[in-house]
């Protein structure tokens, strides 16, 4: 939404870091960690004064909890090799068809995701409920306190088990959820990744064009009749697969629609290097929970940041961009860019 991987500097310096973010008692592989946010406020990592509770780890299976004073995360992350039957009598081997499962519940709301490697697809399971700032926050915190605390003791960031990647992509992704936004069902099926991204705008499918009217007609033609299908008319689905932004951060086309405009496309400074991490899939530039840079990340930082989707209670209008940038931050491995 593939591993989580680390140059050998920055694993480094999140050695050096983890050394003094976590209270004394992290030598024990299990059992409750509080956070300090001193050293999370001087790192820019976002601030957190929660407990972190790693109940079981083992092979195959990970649960814990994340909790402060007004919020409550609960996870567990499963990977299990089902065999089926393939032939009969003695000694038949049958089919191995892997699935890893992560599920999540924040503040008495449950999710959960299941991926299968061998079809590549993804199943996101939700209660058709929306998240609030307060859960969302909690979901960013406890995604970067178990990614510090499995880095801690030991886990290797380029061989990372499938159910604890699988868990920390869950946990990264839902805090970006729009606030107010209902979370139902969702099937993603096997991603296309594209790498050649287009040099001229009038190779790119990101050209700045919009439906039947341009977005300032058809908001003025909806404020004047008081009838948004119009809006609705003029918009569109713009799931791009995962493909990848160029390594060099430029100015690059975004595209999205939302209640008050139609589908539309301009350009933005964005990639690696740009100020504001546009495009890169993970909570603002949080430097533990971060994957690839892809277009629909960027896509759905931009409707973010234009709508305000973070914070304005019920807004959804950057629900779909959310959705299509689904498998970019389940499948994208860690700073994946093109060229």
């Amino acid at each position: 939404m593939r591993g989580l991987v680390l140059t050998a500097a920055s694993l480094i310096s999140l050695a050096a870091l983890i050394s003094v973010l976590l209270a004394p008692d992290t030598t024990a592989q299990e059992g409750t960690v509080a956070v300090q946010q001193d050293s999370l406020r001087t790192s820019g990592l976002p601030e957190m004064d929660g407990r972190l509770n790693v109940a079981e780890r083992s092979a195959d299976r990970l649960t814990g909890s994340y909790e402060d004073d007004s919020s409550a995360v609960l996870f567990s992350g499963r990977h299990t090799e089902n065999r089926t039957a393939n032939g009969s009598g003695r000694g038949a081997q049958g089919i191995v068809s892997p699935v890893t499962r992560a599920n999540v519940e924040v503040n008495g709301i449950p999710f959960s995701v299941t991926r299968y490697p061998q079809t590549q697809t993804i199943e996101l399971d939700g209660p058709d409920r929306a998240l609030n700032p307060r859960d969302k926050q909690a979901l960013e915190e406890a995604g970067t306190a178990l990614s510090l605390r499995l880095l801690e003791s030991g886990v290797k960031p380029d061989n990372i088990p499938p159910e604890q990647d699988l868990l920390m992509r869950t946990l990264a992704y839902l805090s970006e959820a729009p606030v107010g936004y209902k979370i139902g069902d969702n099937f993603s099926e096997k991603p296309v990744v594209k790498e050649a991204y287009p040099a001229t705008v009038e190779s790119s499918t990101r050209s700045p064009v919009v439906g039947k009217l341009s977005p300032e007609a058809c908001k003025e033609a909806a404020l004047k009749t008081g009838d948004f299908r119009t809006l609705a008319a003029c918009q569109r689905a713009d799931n791009d697969g995962i493909w990848l932004l160029p390594c060099r951060s430029g100015l690059r086309y975004q595209s999205h629609d939302a209640r008050n405009h139609c589908f539309a496309s301009y350009r933005v400074y964005a990639g690696p290097g740009s100020g504001e991490c546009l495009g890169k899939c993970g909570p603002g530039c949080n430097r533990v929970l971060t994957w690839g840079w892809t277009q629909d990340c960027l896509d759905h930082d931009v409707c973010s940041r234009s709508h305000n989707s973070t914070s304005g209670f019920r807004d959804p209008n950057c629900g779909d961009e959310w959705w299509e940038a689904d498998e970019d931050y389940l499948n994208t491995v860690k700073g994946a860019c093109s060229g």
